[in-house]
């Protein structure tokens, strides 16, 4: 039996991803383990896509075949969302909602990274202490990662343990940055 840990943030745009990988593996395989953790607001949609997907691995492989539920392990600390709206002044959030122009512009680049890792130090290292227990208690034989789950990946170089990072996005959003003369800014349109 396979045993995977998936690591997202909470927000259905990155959990989404997780949620039809881990549907599409149990179809494939109705016999593996699915572990999934984030934070609390996604534990409703966890339970729902699990009972979706153990019905209909039973539809298709007959129903003699008994799938493992998912099991999802919550994770106490701030959401991605609520760590951006409870960024200081200089955050991104108050520029999202500003008029378009340069300054705005100016503004929200200079917050970009700020926004990619929003939550404070101390938020972040807690979230990553629990993280890493849950990583250590499951045991999996890989651990999936989402791209902007900063905790995950942390925990997982630091624990040295087997894992791959998955994205909702297109390899274009990570090579284009990769071209010569700035070329994603002026010559590839987004």
């Amino acid at each position: 039996m396979t045993k995977l840990l998936l690591a997202t943030n909470s927000e259905f745009g990155q959990a989404n991803v997780f949620l039809a990988v881990c549907h599409a593996l149990q179809q494939l395989d109705p016999d593996i383990a699915l572990h999934i953790t984030s934070f609390a607001p996604l534990a409703k949609h966890v339970e729902d896509a699990s009972n979706f997907s153990i019905r209909t691995a039973r539809q298709t492989h007959g129903p003699d075949i008994d799938p493992r539920p998912w099991i999802f392990h919550p994770l106490r600390g701030t959401t991605m969302v609520q760590a951006l709206w409870n960024m200081k002044d200089d955050g991104i959030l108050p520029w999202l909602v500003a008029r378009p122009g340069f300054s705005t512009c100016r503004k929200i680049m200079a917050a970009g990274m700020t926004a990619l890792l929003p939550w404070e130090p101390e938020e972040f290292v807690e979230t990553c202490k629990e993280l890493e227990e849950v990583v250590k208690e499951v045991g999996a034989d890989l651990v999936v990662a989402d791209c902007l789950f900063s905790h995950g990946l942390t925990v997982c170089q630091k624990l040295g343990v087997k894992y791959l990072v998955l994205s909702p996005n297109t390899l274009k959003e990570f090579a284009a940055f990769k071209q010569p003369w700035a070329a994603v800014v002026w010559k590839y349109p987004m």
